[in-house]
């Protein structure tokens, strides 16, 4: 799940995540890499993902930053996912 680093209140980071979009001529880089941000998030068990950074190289393609968490269920202290 998409989120901002405000709601992230007690989870855990699980994962950095930095990715490029390729060249993306033909449709929005910036939807495709948050695509493939949420992929990557979700191979490495996290629950929320904010990303912090979208960069534009050229007009074509970009860059972006994120980072992956897992929600805490503050009720137990295990963790939901």
């Amino acid at each position: 799940m998409l989120t901002n680093a405000s709601s992230i209140s007690g989870y855990r980071l699980v994962h950095e995540i930095s990715v490029n979009s390729g060249y993306a001529k033909h449709y929005d880089w910036r939807r495709h890499i948050r695509h493939k941000a949420l992929l990557q998030a979700e191979q490495s068990g996290a629950t929320h993902l904010v990303i912090d950074h979208l960069d534009s190289i050229g007009a074509f393609n970009g860059k972006a930053h994120a980072l992956a968490y897992r929600c805490q269920n503050t009720l137990t202290g295990t963790e939901e996912g």
